[in-house]
């Protein structure tokens, strides 16, 4: 009996849950494949996420900023796809990050800005 239950377990989330699992880019960035649009298709997708952070905590209670410490974050994705088959396709995820940001160190105020392209990836 236990046999059987722990079979059925396995046959649920093989045809049932499996499916329902895939990645948080695949399922963003392909949303036009749930309108039935055809094979042989390009697509290109631009998203960006824009914050910024000035205001100083400590034990949750606001402190004052006295020498504007803050830090603005934003991250932009560049996706370029080509849908080869109804089932198959290739996906090319390029993300670019850039930051500002200002902290003090050993008794100096620094400003720092980096921008990078990070872990392209292709799928």
């Amino acid at each position: 009996m236990k046999i059987l239950r722990n079979s059925l377990f396995v046959l649920f989330f093989v045809i049932v849950i499996s499916p329902l699992l895939s990645c948080d880019l695949c399922s963003v960035y392909i949303a036009e494949r749930a309108q039935d649009k055809s094979a042989h298709d390009f697509n290109v997708s631009l998203s960006e996420q824009f914050t910024h952070f000035g205001t100083l905590q400590q034990d949750g209670a606001k402190v004052p900023n006295k020498i504007g410490q803050y830090i603005e974050s934003s991250i932009t994705q560049v996706i370029l796809g080509y849908q080869t088959m109804e089932h198959f396709g290739l996906q090319l995820n390029i993300p670019f990050i850039y930051r500002s940001f200002r902290r003090p160190e050993n008794f100096i105020t620094r400003h720092y800005k980096l921008c990078q392209i990070i872990e392209c990836e292709l799928v």
